[in-house]
Order: structure tokens, then sequence, then C-alpha cells
């Protein structure tokens, strides 16, 4: 599987990161392996926030509501029995 992060450094320093972890995985060091997972975790915490930023600066302003209280926008059909 191939993912593309926000800029390089980040994209280099996750995959880092993962590596790191999968290679703690091969030892008996339960410290390393901890360690490893508590870099990933903060890692991955740090892009997930920085791609909800990126993805709140871009989305458009919400319409405002009409000023009328008594306008309605709805659908209708008129049914002739």
């Amino acid at each position: 599987m191939s993912y593309k992060f926000a800029n390089e450094h980040e994209d280099e320093s996750i995959r880092v990161a993962i590596t790191a972890a999968w290679e703690s995985l091969e030892t008996d060091d339960i410290s390393a392996l901890q360690e490893a997972h508590t870099n990933l975790e903060a890692i991955l915490h740090a892009a997930s926030a920085a791609m909800y930023q990126n993805q709140q600066a871009s989305a458009p302003e919400p319409e405002s509501p009409p000023s009328s209280d008594d306008v309605i926008d709805a659908d209708f059909e008129e049914v002739t029995t």
C-alpha cells in the first residue's frame, strides 16, 4: 500500500516510525516496542490534526438562513383526487 501525506517531511517521518515499529516487533524488547508505538502514535496524531485543520480551512462558509421566519423552502407535489 502507498499513501501520500501532507508534505515530504511528514511522509518520511511516518514511514520511518512505521519501519521502527515493525523492527521493534522482531525483538523481545518490550520497552523498544512501547517507545516505537508512542512515537508512531504521536506522529500520526500530528498528521491527522494537520489534515483536519487543512480541511477545515478549505471548507466553504455555510449559507445564512433566510431572515423571515415564515419562509419555508420545500419540495411539494400537488395531488388531485
